[in-house]
């Protein structure tokens, strides 16, 4: 196996009223250890933020040059934003973390270890939520992101942290709903492995009630029926064999009510979305999840 000459990688962070957990991100990213990968620039993309998190980034970025704040006065939506970073990004990997999140200990170095084989394009952790066992919703989030696991030890699925080959991607879609799937779309075009690294963790909260667990679910797949229409791309979770293999092989990781309720929400989710993308009403401006945006 070649040693791989990539050396340097940038972290890019989209944010969007994330002054809760912005600073304990910056703190976290820009103090990783990573081996034989040198950190470049971590890059903010904060797009109409009104909530402070911009004087929270720019007091960063004066102590720790590495860290630049792109302030966009309005917010356009996800893709434009990833368009930004990727137009300022000179590194050979970009470290991609949304802002509502938290790396847990050695994520990022163990995300870009994989890089070291040539043949590998793009890499994904583990996501752990945090919602509680208390609650029927925060079970089914629990289950939802298990099955998401299940899935990626398969077949990769990506999500909340991902690594990717800077020169893979050219370009993006202002339009594009799920700008994750279409990174590894990219990715995949050109032939490059997905590595999914299922020892690196990341903490994310899932919705607290079902409105928004529907609203999260339904917006998931809309951006997957669009890549589908546009580039002829089906994501793994599309496929109904793997999805039915996938709900056969995991039932039992879960309270049999919280399984059907699972299949029940996903279902409604799905329809919601083909009827919202038939009519075109799907929009790649994201509704906010306000109960998404607590971790702790």
């Amino acid at each position: 196996m070649q040693s791989l000459r990539t050396t340097t990688f940038d972290v890019a962070i989209c944010a969007h009223n994330e002054a809760s957990n912005i600073g304990r991100l910056l703190q976290t990213t820009a103090s990783a250890i990573t081996h034989r990968y040198s950190l470049d620039r971590i890059f903010v993309v904060s797009s109409g933020s009104g909530d402070g998190t911009d004087d929270l980034v720019a007091a960063m970025a004066r102590k720790d040059k590495r860290i630049c704040l792109i302030s966009e006065k309005e917010r356009r939506g996800k893709a434009n934003a990833v368009k930004e970073f990727l137009a300022k990004s000179k590194a050979d990997i970009i470290v991609m973390i949304s802002a509502d999140v938290l790396p847990v200990g050695n994520c990022i170095d163990r995300i870009l270890q994989p890089f070291e084989d040539e043949r590998v394009g793009m890499t994904g952790c583990r996501v752990m939520p945090v919602n509680g066992l208390h609650s029927v919703c925060g079970n089914v989030v629990r289950f939802i992101w298990q099955l998401h696991d299940a899935a990626s030890r398969i077949e990769p699925k990506f999500g909340e942290v991902i690594a990717f080959r800077r020169d893979a991607v050219d370009f993006m879609d202002s339009d594009i709903i799920a700008d994750e799937a279409f990174i590894e779309m990219k990715v995949s075009q050109l032939g490059f492995k997905f590595n999914y690294v299922r020892d690196a963790s990341v903490l994310n909260r899932g919705p607290d009630t079902w409105y928004e667990f529907l609203e999260q679910r339904k917006r998931v797949y809309e951006g997957h029926l669009q890549l589908r229409a546009r580039y002829g791309y089906r994501v793994s979770t599309m496929k109904i064999g793997n999805l039915l293999r996938l709900l056969n092989r995991n039932y039992n990781r879960t309270k049999p009510q919280y399984f059907v309720l699972a299949i029940m929400v996903e279902s409604l989710a799905r329809s919601m979305a083909v009827v919202s993308f038939r009519t075109h009403r799907s929009n790649h401006m994201w509704r906010i999840l306000k109960s998404t945006k607590q971790l702790f």
